[in-house]
């Protein structure tokens, strides 16, 4: 009789405090974050959570607005349907005040009077919402699946699997992640969490190694583009797997959506990159110079430029459009491997030295040599800057030759730029008329490592000298 007492007393609070039941599948807009953007990085990363304060996403299921009765007065009545009724409105009414300790009890003795009645779905979700919000992720998991394997027909059926699909991912276990996730797409109604389901569902078969399949539903998404949080992730995905796989023209089609799709700088900067790439090694050069120029022309995306810059300089040097090159050169100085830097630093001095500009191309070796001393492109940079104090008739050339053959002959002796070196300084004296020293110039110099079409011409000076 007490325990009668007390209920109708809570149902008078709840009478007379009109307060509205919401149901926790009505998520409000601000608690929802954007979907995540993919990061322009390798290896491909792992979808994000969609909330922030979550460990995992959180599914949003629309379930008519239906109200609870106010609690009846139970004191004079043994009617267990009022009873029942009364304990789930409680129980609504207290999930509704985020009381979720006080809602699971309450949840918990529902279901355990009613196991199998048309509200027992709705408040075993709620249950798990309950369990989760007091991170009891177990509990929450064993709700839910208590969902999935005994109301299929019901409307948070859906939900139920997007939830354990989120933990299991959540937790690295993708391939059951993927099956729940799969069940989820086929049961939602509503766009955005679908979409949300079929882009981890498809992020968990990528985790198992099934590309193929995982492709596949990335097509499917990629088609979507009205309302598609997804369409960035999903096109970059495929991008750069296509890429990998060498299927260089879906990858190519998947980059230049992504351009049309992404307003992110850097997103945007790698679609620029690799579609330059790609259209260079398919040999379309004009197109490559765009992409790259557009790489290097974007107020962001940094990490991209110094690729840009480098493959930008390398088609106009192979074009032997000097200016070019050195107008792609001073765009910016970017931040380049070991690798790659003394390259296209080679470059560039070369390119100066084409153009007759050699104090500019002696500079250039310089910083080569000063930064790059063991790279293979030192040595070649500093035979290159003797062709340019050559070509200046700069005097004190034989010094630098001098110079160059000391620093050479420890790193490689046989290397034909020694006797090449020695070549500039022989006929730098002997055009100076100066025949004794340049006959010793003549006499260190290995004719095999001299161009046949300069060895007739150099057994004549030395002969004269």
């Amino acid at each position: 009789m007490k325990y009668l007492k007390a209920l109708a007393i809570i149902a008078i609070f709840l009478t007379n405090s009109n307060v509205g039941i919401t149901y926790s599948q009505e998520i409000p807009a601000e608690n929802q974050n954007a979907a995540p953007k993919a990061e322009p990085v390798r290896p491909v990363p792992k979808a994000e959570p969609i909330t922030p304060n979550e460990t995992v996403p959180r599914a949003e299921i629309v379930i008519p607005k239906t109200y609870p009765k106010a609690v009846p007065n139970l004191e004079f009545t043994e009617n267990n349907e009022e009873r029942s009724q009364a304990i789930l409105d409680y129980a609504n009414f207290v999930y509704s005040q985020k009381q979720w300790s006080i809602a699971t009890a309450y949840y918990q003795k529902y279901i355990e009077i009613k196991p199998r009645s048309a509200s027992t779905p709705l408040a075993t979700y709620r249950l798990a919402e309950a369990f989760l919000k007091q991170k009891n992720v177990e509990s929450a998991e064993k709700a839910y699946l208590s969902i999935v394997e005994n109301f299929p027909d019901s409307e948070f059926f859906g939900a139920a699997n997007y939830r354990i699909g989120s933990l299991t991912y959540a937790n690295n276990e993708f391939k059951r992640a993927s099956t729940y996730f799969n069940e989820a797409k086929k049961s939602l109604e509503k766009n955005s969490v679908r979409l949300s389901a079929t882009y981890y569902y498809a992020r968990s078969l990528i985790e198992t190694n099934n590309k193929t399949k995982a492709l596949t539903v990335f097509e499917e998404l990629s088609k979507i583009e009205k309302d598609n949080p997804y369409l960035e992730a999903s096109l970059l995905t495929l991008a750069r797997n296509y890429a990998d796989q060498k299927e260089e023209d879906k990858s190519i089609i998947a980059f230049k959506k992504l351009l049309k799709a992404s307003q992110r700088e850097d997103i945007r900067s790698e679609a620029l990159v690799k579609l330059g790439l790609m259209s260079n090694s398919l040999s379309n050069t004009e197109e490559a110079k765009k992409y790259f120029s557009s790489a290097l022309s974007n107020e962001g995306g940094d990490e991209w430029k110094p690729d840009a810059q480098f493959h930008l300089i390398k088609i106009y040097y192979q074009e032997k459009n000097y200016q070019k090159v050195i107008d792609s050169y001073t765009t910016g100085a970017y931040s380049m491997s070991d690798e790659v830097r003394p390259k296209m630093l080679l470059m560039v001095g070369n390119a100066y030295r084409q153009l007759n500009r050699h104090k500019d191309a002696i500079s250039v070796y310089i910083l080569l040599r000063e930064h790059y001393p063991s790279s293979k492109e030192a040595s070649e940079s500093e035979y290159r800057k003797l062709l340019s104090l050559f070509n200046l008739g700069n005097s004190s050339l034989p010094r630098y030759v001098d110079y160059f053959v000391d620093w050479q002959r420890p790193r490689d002796p046989n290397h034909k730029n020694i006797d090449m070196a020695l070549l500039l300084k022989a006929e730098h004296l002997f055009e100076r008329n100066n025949f004794l020293e340049s006959a010793k110039a003549y006499d260190e110099i290995r004719l095999n490592n001299v161009p046949k079409e300069l060895s007739s011409s150099l057994l004549y000076k030395k002969a004269w000298s």
